[in-house]
């Protein structure tokens, strides 16, 4: 009977053990914001470049993703990151840190630290998209941009059939990627 208890709790244990828990993004934020196109005029905290700070940039966007686990992932939870990140930082590594939206007030960023479509990105956005249009009774119904700084553009018709055009670029320079058609 204890073997196979044993047996039993084993078996579980390696079933957990082998399930994945993938990371949210923000764990490497520094990381994705550097890779991401930069608004014009969008500027970082220039410590983040420097070699020496880099694993304390690394480890404090770990432990502040940790801190973070359980907040909702709304407009508001890249603000809560970057308080936590700059605390750990300031803690830990004597590093007095200014977050983008310190340095950047002119840009309002949203739930993963991208900048909010602007308003000249959106105009540019819609008129490459609307030369792309493949029916007359396609119309574009929304803009969002993703925390690796990807843009996708969603178009429904008069079908069952909606689009999703996808940018990488900023402000007025944009490259088109791809469309997918997303069937309801």
């Amino acid at each position: 009977m204890k073997l196979i208890q044993i047996l039993i709790l084993s078996i579980l244990l390696l079933s957990c053990a082998s399930k994945v828990i993938s990371r949210d993004p923000v764990y490497r934020e520094t990381e994705l914001r550097h890779s991401r196109f930069q608004l014009d005029g969008e500027i970082f905290d220039s410590q983040e470049y420097q070699v020496e700070l880099k694993s304390a940039f690394v480890k404090s966007d770990l432990e502040a993703e940790r801190a973070v686990a359980n907040t909702p992932r709304n407009e508001n939870f890249i603000f809560k990151f970057w308080a936590i990140k700059k605390k750990i930082l300031k803690a830990k590594y004597s590093i007095s840190w200014s977050s983008p939206s310190e340095l950047n007030p002119s840009i309002s960023y949203e739930n993963y630290g991208q900048p909010k479509i602007t308003e000249i990105e959106r105009r540019t956005l819609f008129e490459l998209v609307s030369a792309r249009l493949e029916s007359s009774s396609e119309y574009i119904i929304g803009a969002t941009r993703d925390y690796r700084g990807v843009v996708y553009i969603s178009t429904r018709g008069n079908s069952d059939v909606s689009r999703q055009y996808t940018f990488a670029g900023h402000d007025k320079a944009w490259n088109f990627l791809s469309v997918g058609i997303i069937e309801e």
